[in-house]
């Protein structure tokens, strides 16, 4: 019984004031990056499509190795070793910003709206 009291989530805060915080966040918009980019504020990371590895046999015919998937909640590794950055996000990450900034990066041609989100 001691141990189920301890596993419990304790919420110090109101349920009105919790309420109200979670009002006040900005409404937050899927993005599929078509460059790479670095957001200017929050964002969520929805994850990327990874695409399927072909490999040719000794037949000459291309067979699949491994099948493209869509990748929760990760980032898409760097095009080449060496080359990442902290706050950078690679073309292709499907992210989640808040309105404004996807606005933005919409009309800058560096994101487009995801609608399987």
């Amino acid at each position: 019984m001691a141990t189920a009291a301890l596993n419990e989530e304790i919420s110090i805060m109101p349920p009105a004031t919790q309420a109200a915080i979670d009002a006040k966040k900005p409404r937050m918009i899927a993005v599929k990056l078509l460059r790479n980019y670095r957001p200017i504020g929050e964002f969520e990371v929805v994850g990327y499509e990874r695409e399927a590895i072909l490999k040719k046999n000794a037949a000459g015919m291309m067979e699949t190795v491994q099948e493209a998937a869509f990748i929760d909640e990760e980032l898409p590794p760097p095009a080449q070793s060496g080359t990442g950055f902290p706050d950078k996000l690679w073309a292709g990450a499907v992210i989640r910003l808040p309105l404004d900034e996807a606005k933005s990066t919409r009309k800058a041609g560096i994101a487009e709206y995801e609608l399987n989100d």
